[in-house]
């Protein structure tokens, strides 16, 4: 059975530099092609957000199903064609036909970046739709974009687990440490105290209160059957002994190892 799971990383956790500029030569890639004007640029690091929700920002959301918005202000994609063809983005005394020409060049240029984003998280064959509320409940790491003049930011957002899976693909892998040794060679030379189980013997406490010398308790079991064994006075699920007269007196003979 599989069990299902998600990638995480601890809360605080920070971008590593080689993710940050990962992200950052895309973005500069992508505004290179697209604007010859005024490029965009990344504005600091890929910050996590841990309420994204409480912020007062107004952004139109193009999220998809693998963890990723992108969001811009209300009349961003025409700011985009704007861009594009290195004109105002102020609408002016433009036309219906302006408006939709611009539209349509933002709409382009935006799709550019996302095709840029779906190659540069790995994210396969992802569904954009348009969002108000943005990617949703929870953390987020996110990325502004700028240009020059800061007349337009863009937002790249990433959720938890999807900053989690781009982490691990852009790290390398571990370096191999030296093996551990088995947990048997660690505990080989602890001492523990061997003994066997005589035999039990109940008695009330008002008789234990009155036990004196040379009274005899009767045991549960004979001294020449074969007995448990315990270590440190716990007894094992395996492991028998029996008790035998020794040179030096009675001595246990292991009659089932312990181990076994």
């Amino acid at each position: 059975m599989t069990l299902p799971c998600r990638s995480w990383l601890p809360d605080g956790t920070l971008a590593p530099a080689s993710v940050q500029n990962l992200l950052a030569g895309m973005v500069e890639s992508w505004s290179g092609e697209w604007f010859a004007g005024e490029p965009m640029r990344v504005a600091g690091g890929l910050a996590r957000i841990a309420a994204p929700r409480t912020e007062l920002r107004k952004a139109v959301w193009h999220c998809c199903d693998e963890g990723v918005a992108i969001g811009l202000p209300p009349a961003g994609v025409m700011a985009l064609g704007a861009m594009v063809l290195g004109v105002p983005a102020a609408a002016g005394q433009r036309n219906a036909h302006d408006l939709a020409l611009l539209e349509a060049l933002g709409k382009e240029c935006l799709d550019g970046l996302k095709s840029r984003l779906v190659q540069c998280l790995a994210l396969g064959k992802p569904v954009w739709h348009p969002s108000e509320a943005g990617r949703g409940e929870g953390a987020i790491h996110r990325l502004e974009a700028v240009t020059a003049t800061r007349g337009l930011t863009l937002l790249i957002e990433l959720s938890a687990p999807c900053f989690a899976r781009f982490v691990r693909e852009v790290l390398p892998e571990p370096a191999v440490g030296v093996p551990l040794g088995s947990g048997s060679a660690a505990l080989a030379g602890i001492p523990v105290s061997l003994s066997a189980l005589l035999g039990r013997s109940h008695i009330t406490v008002a008789d234990l209160a009155g036990l004196g010398c040379g009274d005899v308790l009767v045991l549960d079991r004979a001294t020449d059957d074969i007995l448990p064994l315990a270590v440190d006075g716990v007894p094992l699920a395996r492991g028998r002994c029996a008790v035998v007269e020794g040179k030096r007196g009675p001595a246990l003979e292991i009659i089932e190892a312990p181990t076994r």
